[in-house]
């Protein structure tokens, strides 16, 4: 049995698939454009602090990979863990697969509101771009003690007649840079440029891997090649490559047990990554072996002559039951055995941090025409990996100070909040310099400093709130006006006893009077005031102390302000 769980939907129509990178044409030299508003959409699905884990499936065009992505969705859907020789999964919406069915005629014209990644019969290049599903499925994996958000990816197919190979080599870079599980959908077997196309990231591996000696030496004398050789998998650039051989052929059986086929299976991936006696088909093997932490392969064969027609309605019962039977081990396979977080520089990422490093790649692949050098690709990663630093320790920060000095607390001794203040700053300290370790010191130390500046802000507005919270602030002016108006109404009570009316004496009880009244009437108005901000800022609050409360509310009166910049320590005011 296995630890993967699924979460059901509802309906199977839930979702849809969402384009987050746009491809260009030779108009405007291929470039890369970001649909910012797609991905924010999708990564704002997942929990606060989740992991991600991206699987995308790359290969050349119309060889089934949104074919391939319609069940694996229906499996992420209907999926039974505890069962593996289940299919019923694949009938669950139905015996016909109308997601994403583009067929001329199929049941999915029937069906509008089932929806999927684009798949047709037929030569006709259909998919263009990246693409993502909108909906997240979060699921408990063998590899990670906690909930997962599992995204799924469809890529534009490559070597096409319109497609360049510079494009190509952008499309397949920036599928890996994202996921966490790569899935390489091949035809028929795996041939030797299959493999040359992945070593075009070996550069950018042997790179990140010693990104933090431009010298090519470290202290004991080892040379990066001989470093970057011996690091373990999970320090490699990229996590998981399975090749996906479609329409294979070589099976002595197909209806073997699993097991027998998937020793099949094995044989056939060592034979082909073997080590080799010609130079550069062993460089090759060795450059892939080095940037991914894991290499698998699975088999499939042909679904059918029924598949491949234009016309094909998606009847499952019309798939070849060996295709059927394979195709329900490789969606248990991937999902409840073998995936696991996007991992960057040793450590698991969350969606906002998943959201910086895509908008870094997509910008670094602009010009898709041209493919970028592997520096260029580190420089990008650090960026990115240095930012989310700076926003893990902003969050941090602000976290431990709104849990004593936020919108529901009171006030607070000013050397108190200056003791919390310090070791606020140094967590955030600590969390940044866990994380940003990529990249030039330089660039490091810049991206502190900003962090610095940006907690030094926070600093200063904690404390001018909590001043302002403070019951004795301006008490010297509240105690003067209280003893003038006292004084006032002793002489006056004083004097309007011992003076006859009309005399002088009297005229000077009648002028103390005016004044403790004055100051009666504007203590009146000063206490309404303070009435009506304190209301205005228990609405304020109201949101924050509910949330603590867990009680949501529909609507607040008035936003609840948050800052999440940060400060630096002054010497506090006086205070009571």
């Amino acid at each position: 049995l296995t630890t993967a769980t699924f979460m059901p939907w509802a309906m199977s129509g839930d979702g849809e698939p969402l384009q987050v990178v746009r491809t260009g044409d030779e108009d405007n030299d291929y470039a890369f454009e970001l649909v910012e508003e797609n991905l924010e959409s999708i990564l704002g699905k997942v929990p606060q602090g989740m992991k991600v884990a991206v699987v995308s499936v790359v290969g050349a065009f119309r060889t089934g990979k949104s074919f391939l992505l319609t069940f694996l969705l229906r499996y992420l859907k209907h999926g039974d863990a505890l069962d593996a020789e289940s299919t019923g999964w694949m009938h669950a919406d139905g015996q016909f697969v109308r997601e994403g069915n583009s067929n001329v005629g199929s049941a999915a014209a029937e069906e509008p509101t089932l929806r999927g990644f684009a798949w047709r019969g037929g030569q006709e290049r259909q998919t263009t771009g990246i693409w993502m599903w909108s909906e997240p499925f979060i699921r408990r994996v063998p590899s990670h003690p906690e909930d997962v958000a599992v995204l799924i990816m469809d890529t534009q197919g490559m070597f096409d007649n319109e497609t360049t190979m510079s494009l190509t080599a952008c499309i397949f870079g920036l599928s890996t840079l994202v996921s966490s599980y790569q899935i390489y959908n091949v035809d028929k077997r795996i041939q030797e440029d299959h493999l040359q196309h992945l070593a075009l990231f070996s550069e950018y591996g042997r790179i990140g891997l010693v990104s933090d000696d431009a010298e090519g030496k470290d202290a004991g004398g080892d040379s990066k090649d001989e470093r970057a050789a011996a690091q373990p998998a999970a320090e490699k650039p990229f996590q998981r490559l399975d090749f996906l051989v479609r329409d294979w052929q070589n099976f002595e059986d197909d209806a073997a047990p699993y097991a027998e086929l998937h020793r099949e299976m094995n044989t056939y991936l060592q034979e082909v990554i073997r080590p080799r006696g010609h130079s550069d088909l062993a460089y090759t093997r060795e450059q892939i072996g080095r940037c991914f932490g894991k290499i698998s392969c699975f088999l499939l064969p042909h679904p059918g002559p029924h598949v491949t027609k234009k016309n094909f309605d998606g009847d499952i019962e019309k798939i070849e039951p060996a295709f059927r039977s394979l195709l329900n081990r490789l969606a248990r396979r991937v999902f409840d055995d073998l995936i696991e977080p996007k991992r960057l520089n040793g450590r698991f990422i969350t969606a906002p941090e998943m959201l910086q490093f895509v908008k870094a790649y997509v910008s670094m692949f602009r010009e898709g025409a041209q493919f970028p050098q592997a520096v260029t690709m580190l420089e990008a990663t650090a960026t990115a990996n240095n930012e989310s630093a700076k926003q893990l320790a902003s969050l941090a920060y602000q976290q431990a100070l709104d849990a004593v000095a936020g919108p529901a607390s009171g006030f607070m001794r000013p050397e108190d909040l200056e003791k919390e203040h310090e070791r606020a700053l140094d967590a955030a300290f600590a969390k940044f310099d866990e994380v940003a370790n990529m990249g030039p010191p330089g660039l490091i130390a810049e991206k502190r400093e900003k962090l610095k500046g940006h907690l030094a802000a926070a600093w200063e507005r904690y404390r001018e709130t909590n001043s302002n919270r403070n019951p004795f602030k301006n008490a010297e002016v509240y105690v003067v006006a209280v003893a003038v108006g006292v004084i006032s109404f002793l002489l006056s009570s004083i004097l309007d006893a011992m003076c006859s009316e009309g005399t002088t004496c009297d005229q000077t009880a009648d002028k103390l009077k005016f004044v403790y009244l004055t100051l009666i009437a504007v203590g009146v108005y000063v206490y309404w005031r303070y009435l009506q901000q304190l209301f205005n800022y228990m609405k304020e609050i109201a949101p924050a102390m509910f949330a603590s409360a867990g009680i949501k509310l529909k609507e607040s009166s008035a936003p609840r302000r948050r800052e999440r910049d940060g400060i630096r320590t002054r010497e506090p005011e006086d205070g009571t």
